[in-house]
């Protein structure tokens, strides 16, 4: 069985238990080999949308820096950065 985080996002949850499916028909007797290339392709999709969330929360985290930022600018009228607090 796959090991998803507490949390993850659906779309990664979703790929975990689809290939949790696979390896409950290779237990049943399918062939491995076919099984075997159906999880690889569900691996790269995997990866696909953790690199999709990845960049997200990195994007997301980068917004919030720079409307404190901008917030800070607006509010004391000078360019103080928020790495500096």
């Amino acid at each position: 069985m796959i090991a998803t985080a507490k949390g993850s996002p659906p779309a990664i949850a979703d790929v975990d238990r689809r290939i949790d499916r696979q390896l409950a028909a290779v237990e049943a007797g399918v062939d491995a080999a076919v099984v075997g290339e159906r999880i690889e392709a569900l691996k790269r999709e995997r990866a696909e949308a953790q690199a999709a969330m990845t960049r997200l929360e990195h994007d997301t985290r980068e917004q919030a820096r720079l409307d404190i930022e901008g917030a800070c600018r607006s509010s004391t009228g000078s360019p103080t950065s928020a790495a500096s607090w």
